[in-house]
């Protein structure tokens, strides 16, 4: 029945109403970031998302007028939009697309791996699954984009993070991407943040992930391994920027498991399950030595670490805790044997210098083998924002540890 004023039944004025409001919540939550990637996108791809956001919001009006006025114009805008729209669809899904190449001499079966900074290779791997539909929706926006947003959240969630050092962070970030865009390995490597943002919306059934690096300066013997686990807000690639150099320093392989759902001692199981899963099968990949695996953790990756140390510590002969909070570390008696390294920034607002060193003094007290470095200046971020000292106080415990480096 029609409604006697305006001869609509009231169903399709409130299926309208309905719809009307749906696009209004749409607009209101899509329009910043469409604007925010069109003014201040750091990319191409990130550029090219904002445009096809921003023509994906301006259709349904332009598909309205077009119903309502029946004109030349109304429908050569129209068609102008879903036509701009197609063609930066196509784009952002061909700049998403994962580049792939050869696997290197020495690798027991194919991967996707790319040439490194000094000839050696990186890929972005997935146990038992492809992995090419997480790729692709990891990559539709480019990483650095994804990171400089979740900056901004990160400031509001996170109460020990100041805005000088997200700031600093930040800058280093989009430095550490463009740099690793010129280089022909380490840009082409994939994204897996669509596991973590699966994981934050309470998707158990993921499938394993990890970064591996292999230097080039292989030797016939097996390689040493640095697991490495990585803090918030999720594995990012551009951790393969500092790690890679690394490998090359010490000649180790590099495994970056991605903790997409398990954090910290809070889920103990799952996080070994995943580290474990990664160092299998990289060893199928490459010649590893299974006596010399060395552990590090960064930020919330430190209690990572702590947390696989305690349950399969057997597996591991040195330990690692860069930017560690001591209340998530736990208990690391389990360490003792194996050497211990703290590496803290003096600027750390959750663990300042003072505390850092009294830790350090009670864990030796307990019986463990610490080396505390202290960098000056420096927060949390200390992959980004202090590569070279990092990479290089790193690299000399691992010269140390069992002399991992002389394979």
């Amino acid at each position: 029945m029609n409604d006697r004023a305006g001869g609509t039944s009231w169903p399709r004025k409130i299926a309208k109403a309905v719809l009307a409001g749906l696009y209004g919540l749409w607009l209101l939550l899509t329009l910043p970031l469409a604007l925010y990637l069109l003014i201040a996108g750091q990319t191409l791809g990130g550029r090219v998302d904002g445009g096809l956001l921003a023509c994906l919001l301006a259709l349904p009006p332009a598909l309205y007028l077009r119903r309502r006025r029946h004109n030349a114009l109304t429908r050569g805008l129209a068609g102008t939009i879903i036509t701009f729209a197609l063609a930066l669809a196509i784009l952002a899904v061909g700049l998403a697309l994962p580049r792939q190449v050869a696997p290197p001499q020495g690798v027991k079966q194919p991967a996707s791996y790319q040439p490194g900074i000094y000839g050696g290779r990186a890929c972005s791997r997935f146990v038992g699954s492809s992995g090419k539909v997480v790729s692709l929706l990891s990559n539709l926006l480019p990483e650095v984009e994804q990171v400089g947003l979740a900056a901004r959240v990160m400031g509001r969630l996170d109460k020990h993070l100041d805005r000088e050092q997200l700031d600093q962070a930040s800058r280093a970030l989009v430095q550490t991407y463009q740099a690793m865009a010129r280089e022909e390995t380490l840009g082409g490597v994939s994204s897996s943040l669509a596991l973590s943002y699966a994981a934050a919306a309470g998707i158990d059934s993921l499938p394993s992930h990890y970064f591996l690096y292999v230097p080039r300066n292989r030797r016939p013997a097996p390689m040493p391994v640095l697991v490495f686990l990585h803090d918030l807000p999720g594995n990012l690639k551009a951790h393969l920027w500092a790690l890679s150099h690394l490998s090359e320093q010490v000649g180790c392989v590099v495994i970056a498991p991605t903790l997409a759902g398990a954090r910290g001692s809070g889920d103990q199981p799952r996080t070994v399950r995943t580290v474990m899963a990664a160092l299998e099968d990289a060893s199928k990949l490459v010649d590893v030595d299974a006596g010399r695996v060395l552990l590090a953790g960064s930020g919330a990756g430190a209690a990572s670490a702590a947390a696989v140390l305690r349950s399969a510590g057997d597996r591991f002969c040195a330990l690692a805790l860069i930017a560690p909070c001591p209340q998530e570390a736990g208990d690391l008696s389990p360490g003792r044997g194996r050497p211990l390294l703290l590496l803290c920034g003096q600027a750390d607002s959750r663990l300042p210098a003072e505390q850092a060193r009294q830790w350090a003094g009670q864990l030796r007290s307990s019986g463990l083998d610490v080396q505390d470095i202290h960098l000056p200046s420096q927060g949390r971020f200390l992959l980004f924002t202090a590569p070279n000292e990092t990479v290089s106080a790193l690299a000399d415990w691992l010269r140390r540890t069992n002399d991992p480096g002389q394979g």
